[in-house]
């Protein structure tokens, strides 16, 4: 995002704040110190994933989350999905808004925290060239993480469940076999989870009509979950059908001046094989230029912001469960 714009942008970001509380205030319900994975162990076989929002590592990245929180330590025994933004390279220069490189070497950190997944198709995928897409997912792959990229289907077993990954980037459009990959999915896993990638303004709502129907595609095809990236901003978490939707989750971490963002959410979701889910979500303060994520915290940006749109979020909570 270039700095001449985001005045402009935030205004547009205060006039949709009436409409995405009244969206936000009828889905979530909070209580303190909540998250999906507690209580009773499920009868059916349960995929435990987490979920976050915008990686760019850049040139550096000491750890993803701050060290001193007890929600990032259960993390690490976890599942996590995070869209990692931009070309992985062996040593990375640094990043400008038109070219967007990750430091290979930071990829074991994401593997340390949890991260088992990441999606590479977004509109930076290619800032390596052609050849540095296969590059990335090379790197990605030889961390220990799945690389999910527009070739197809990945299918993991995730706590005894099978669980299917489609992410598209929807930059240029809705690719015409969308819902044929949705349909794949399907019929591959009994959990299924669809990331996908706008390149639009930051705006909390209203959701770009090209995500409208991607969505609207994977909900059709039974996704369990479906989360956006792209915008660098939080939105709406909802249910279409049984589909869970994220809108948006905002940042991560990211090392670009390009995004200074710092609002972000994670998402933490128990997907059972017969199609339940329970979800939690934690407020976030982005990692900025190398630094770790920071959950919660009565100073947090994510807090604020979450109250701003009508979520009754405790400071001293690290999470709290989504009544939908």
């Amino acid at each position: 995002m270039r700095t001449s714009d985001r005045d402009g942008r935030r205004r547009s970001l205060t006039r949709s704040l009436v409409a995405c509380a009244a969206l936000v205030a009828s889905a979530i319900v909070c209580a303190p110190f909540a998250c999906a994975q507690r209580g009773a162990t499920p009868s059916v076989a349960s995929a435990r994933l987490w979920f976050l929002g915008d990686v760019h590592a850049g040139q550096a990245l000491d750890r993803l989350f701050e060290e001193r929180s007890t929600l990032a330590r259960s993390l690490a025994a976890e599942h996590g999905f995070v869209n990692l933004e931009g070309a992985v390279v062996e040593r990375a220069a640094p990043s400008t808004e038109a070219r967007l490189l990750n430091d290979a070497r930071a990829l074991s950190v994401l593997r340390a925290a949890g991260v088992r997944f990441a999606s590479i198709a977004n509109n930076h995928a290619l800032d390596n060239g052609a050849a540095g897409l296969a590059q990335s997912a090379a790197h990605v792959e030889r961390a220990g993480i799945m690389a999910v990229g527009e070739d197809g289907v990945r299918v993991a077993t995730v706590d005894g469940v099978r669980v299917a990954f489609v992410a598209l980037d929807l930059s240029r459009g809705v690719p015409t076999d969308a819902r044929a990959r949705f349909a794949r999915a399907r019929a591959a896993a009994s959990v299924r989870v669809i990331s996908l990638h706008v390149a639009a303004p930051a705006l909390y709502t209203p959701p770009p009509a090209e995500l409208r129907v991607a969505v609207r595609d994977a909900v059709a095809e039974q996704a369990t979950v479906v989360v956006a990236h792209g915008t660098h901003t939080i939105a709406p978490i909802t249910r279409e059908g049984r589909t869970l939707v994220a809108w948006g989750l905002g940042n991560a971490v990211f090392h670009c001046e390009c995004s200074r963002e710092t609002e972000g959410l994670l998402l933490r979701v128990t997907a059972r094989a017969d199609g339940e889910t329970r979800a939690s979500v934690a407020p976030l303060e982005a990692g900025l230029d190398g630094r770790a994520l920071v959950f919660g915290g009565p100073e947090g940006a994510s807090f604020s912001l979450l109250r701003a749109l009508g979520v009754p979020v405790h400071a001293q909570s690290e999470c709290a469960p989504l009544g939908l």
